[in-house]
């Protein structure tokens, strides 16, 4: 992405899961696929103003709030979290580990629009240092909305 000009916005759409990232912000992405179903994937450059034009037919905008599970799961060493939000909110989004302790903030407190929106977790704490194989949670809250789910992280 060094050779895109900075006035430009680079995007990643993935119809299949109705969900967009803005590739400057969050440059990884999961992908599962396989040669006997291929996933198909739009890569957008341009403007700000031709980025808009192109994801308003793309993306819809939820009705409610979701926390879908990780992806890949079990992962290793990385794996994304995808979330949805049917209006703006702020969003914390915490990895916990099994004795409850905070391992990391992935969002934190971060007022997100609505729509999909997702998030990378490279197995990596809040110093920065790589987390041992394990099982961990995952959690969001945005407004009233609180859901934990589970993930595994094997070496």
């Amino acid at each position: 992405m060094e050779k895109v000009p900075r006035e430009f916005e680079v995007w990643l759409v993935d119809a299949a899961l109705n969900l967009t990232q803005n590739l400057r912000d969050n440059p990884r992405y999961a992908v599962a696929g396989s040669e006997e179903q291929p996933k198909s994937l739009k890569f957008l450059v341009g403007t700000s103003e031709f980025i808009g034009e192109k994801l308003a037919t793309v993306q819809t905008i939820p009705t409610d709030f979701e926390l879908s599970q990780n992806f890949p799961n079990p992962f290793n060493p990385a794996t994304t979290i995808r979330y949805r939000l049917p209006r703006e909110e702020r969003v914390m989004l915490k990895i916990y580990n099994i004795f409850g302790a905070e391992v990391v903030t992935l969002v934190d407190n971060e007022l997100k629009s609505s729509g999909n929106h997702s998030v990378v977790w490279d197995s990596r704490n809040a110093s920065k240092r790589a987390v041992a194989s394990g099982l961990y949670f995952f959690q969001m809250r945005a407004g009233k909305f609180v859901q934990t789910r589970k993930m595994l992280l094997i070496e």
